[in-house]
């Protein structure tokens, strides 16, 4: 008897100490997380603040806002928890309870979450369209009409996109980057959520970039002041559809005032996404930025302008500079560089005249493109003579680029046609302009005999959508060729020595056409080659010559050494083996031998096993 009464008085105490431990560590109630929106449709991952001591967690969950009965209690082993067997589009709340051993919690307050729509049943809204290509990447990016998840299937034959990125997460605009692609290769694609396709066919395909200074041919379609939503705009896009038919086509570069009248989405939309399927579904995009895409702010204030406008919302640009207003790309053996032609951005010593000055010294591509909105030359819509932004770029960032040697500049604003000579030094108003400007006299072809020489051609553009009334002093006296009442876009085709640009009109005809040529990469690599033997040298004379002229070779080391003459293509045009010894020998050539080829500018490089040396001829 004593012993049991021992025993229960030993219990009774272990109870007693027990409330007292409990009453002083009770097991703490979770503080949970509303989550607000869950990335897959039929369940969400839910968590809490640990509890010390809980050695589990019952969790329950309902419908929020209806009045219906929390589910029954599951138990989690941890702070978080996954509920399943959720419904789409459905708004959920839950609670809380942390066990401690034999004691537990009250429930916490509710924390909630709302599953997003089934993604299979996602519709195309927007796209799908390119942005970003390089060489070895490319951003696809589209919208749907319910917030879903992403997924890309891609792959080189187009009856097996054996590959696959997935982004997890909940969104009506979708971007997805793909990466580690192969240069110069037919990429074909489609779109759509995690499991199930919403769009792809054959004519959903993309070409990377070559390799850095790859001198395969590349064309870029190229539109100013276009989406404006009217036959006008229709017309020229069927144009370049049935100029280019079956053509490969390696980018588009947008000039600026791209959806009128501000920029909204929705004139995106209904001006530029609804008017371009097909084009957007196989050419990347390298858009710049016009007044009327920042026309929510007053864009005729030169004042420094923010990224609140749906442009930065629809695109994804490069962000080497710091900002997507302006970027440079690298593609094969071509720079691009996109600027933003506003007040805030074209002054010396602004933070994008300071960027375009360190990217310039930078570039070792063959070939330069600078664009931008506002025309530093023209006698359109817009004067350059007393426009602002016009009169900045033209006094403030042409020097930039032409010290720099840019080959081709590109702008829009202006609601004209408007085509420059190849010149050079010309930043006062129209009445300044005379001959001595020009680099070369005429229409072209011009050329350039180092990959900096002297020389730009400017083009304004702005007739991709509409024509304007002109502007006194119509047509610019540093153009070339103008027109006010012909709508078009432009071709630019780029190969190793040459860039050609051609207007093609609404119509289908070409109105006007010019070429730069260059030197080859590969007559630049041999006139930098340093001799085997420094005193080696060759003389040309006359020079220019007319129907013939003389080399004398000097300090070649063997008897024997080969003449090549080439032609600004890079094409050799007269091969000749030359036996002549270390002495002033003399080497008649006679126009004749050259296939009486035209006037112009050549090259001349003769070598031996160990030197090779390269001079220019112009014959007249």
């Amino acid at each position: 008897m004593i012993q049991k009464i021992k025993i229960t008085v030993v219990c009774m105490l272990m109870a007693l100490l027990s409330k007292i431990v409990s009453a002083q560590n009770p097991c703490g109630t979770p503080d949970v997380l509303s989550f607000g929106s869950i990335t897959t449709y039929n369940s969400a991952d839910v968590s809490w603040n640990a509890i010390a001591g809980a050695t589990a967690y019952n969790v329950e969950y309902r419908v929020r806002n209806i009045g219906a009965a929390y589910s029954s209690p599951a138990a989690a082993s941890s702070n978080s928890f996954t509920i399943t067997n959720l419904s789409p589009s459905t708004n959920y709340e839950f609670i809380v309870q942390s066990v401690c051993g034999t004691d537990t919690s009250s429930y916490s307050s509710s924390g909630w979450f709302t599953t997003p729509a089934n993604g299979a049943n996602a519709a195309l809204t927007r796209g799908p369209y390119m942005t970003s290509a390089t060489k070895n990447s490319i951003i696809i990016q589209w919208n749907t009409d319910i917030n879903c998840n992403s997924e890309i299937h891609f792959g080189t034959n187009a009856g097996n996109l054996n590959q696959v990125v997935s982004v997890a997460g909940s969104r009506t605009h979708h971007d997805v980057q793909l990466n580690n692609l192969l240069p110069n290769t037919k990429y074909y694609y489609s779109i759509g959520v995690i499991g199930t396709s919403i769009q792809g066919t054959t004519s959903n395909y993309f070409y990377t970039a070559p390799e850095d200074n790859d001198t395969i041919p590349l064309k870029f379609w190229v539109t100013g002041d276009f989406g404006t939503g009217t036959s006008a705009q229709t017309a020229v896009r069927n144009s370049f559809a049935n100029f280019t038919a079956g053509q490969k086509i390696n980018g588009w570069l947008w000039l600026g005032d791209n959806a009128y009248t501000n920029g909204l989405d929705q004139e995106y939309q209904n001006k530029v996404f609804n008017v371009y399927p097909n084009q957007f579904k196989n050419i990347p995009l390298f858009p710049a930025l016009g007044n009327h895409d920042y026309a929510q702010s007053g864009y005729q204030s030169s004042a420094a302008l923010g990224t609140n406008f749906p442009y930065f919302d629809i695109f994804d640009l490069p962000q080497a500079s710091g900002t997507e207003k302006y970027y440079s790309v690298n593609y094969g053996n071509v720079h691009l560089i996109a600027l933003d032609s506003y007040g805030s951005y074209n002054a010396v010593n602004s933070a994008m005249y300071n960027w375009l000055e360190a990217d310039l010294s930078n570039n070792t591509k063959q070939w330069t493109i600078v664009y931008f909105h506002h025309p530093p030359y023209s006698k359109g819509s817009h004067d350059s003579d007393n426009s602002t932004e016009l009169v900045d770029m033209r006094n403030n960032i042409i020097p930039l680029l032409e010290s720099n040697g840019v080959d081709l500049v590109l702008s829009g604003h202006s609601h004209a046609y408007e085509r420059s000579f190849f010149i050079k030094g010309h930043y006062g108003n129209e009445a300044s302009f005379n001959s001595g400007f020009k680099v070369q006299p005429g229409g072209g072809p011009y050329s350039k005999t180092t990959r900096t020489g002297e020389g730009t051609v400017y083009v304004v553009c702005g007739v991709s959508g509409q024509t304007s009334a002109t502007t006194s002093g119509f047509p610019h006296n540093a153009m070339y060729y103008s027109s006010a009442t012909e709508l078009g876009s432009l071709v630019l085709e780029i190969g190793q020595t040459s860039l050609t640009s051609k207007f093609v009109t609404s119509n289908e005809t070409i109105a006007d056409q010019f070429t730069i040529t260059k030197q080859s990469s590969v007559i630049n690599s041999v006139s930098s080659q340093n001799a085997e033997n420094k005193s080696a040298t060759f003389n040309v004379y006359p020079n220019p010559a007319k129907d013939q002229f003389n080399v004398v070779a000097n300090g070649f080391n063997e008897r024997s050494f080969e003449l090549n003459i080439y032609n600004l293509f890079g094409q050799v045009i007269l091969k000749k083996s030359i036996e002549a010894a270390n002495k002033n020998d003399v080497i008649r050539i006679n126009k004749s031998e050259m296939n009486n080829c035209a006037s112009g500018m050549y090259f001349i490089s003769l070598s031996d096993v160990k030197n090779t040396i390269t001079k220019q001829i112009v014959l007249e």
